[in-house]
């Protein structure tokens, strides 16, 4: 359930969302590169992942530190389709 609560969260983001955010613009050039379907199931992987840190660190969301987290989590290689 988990897994597809997370696709229909990325899919959401991609295509009725209309703010911008980073994950967002990093979604729509992945669907552009690989995608709809790959483009989604990254989202949901970088989704997954910022709310697993956010458990364990047991912090709260906020906008501006998002992105340091995704790009440090690209960097490392734990995200896939980066490039």
């Amino acid at each position: 359930m988990v897994r597809h609560y997370l696709y229909e969260a990325a899919n959401c983001l991609l295509t009725t969302v209309t703010g911008a955010s980073a994950l967002k613009s990093w979604g729509l050039k992945m669907v552009k590169r690989c995608g709809a379907k790959r483009a989604r199931t990254a989202v949901a992987r970088k989704l997954a992942v910022l709310l697993l840190r956010l458990w364990k660190q047991e912090s709260h969301f906020e906008a501006q530190s998002a992105k340091g987290v995704t790009d440090r989590l690209a960097a490392r290689g734990n995200i896939p389709f980066v490039g």
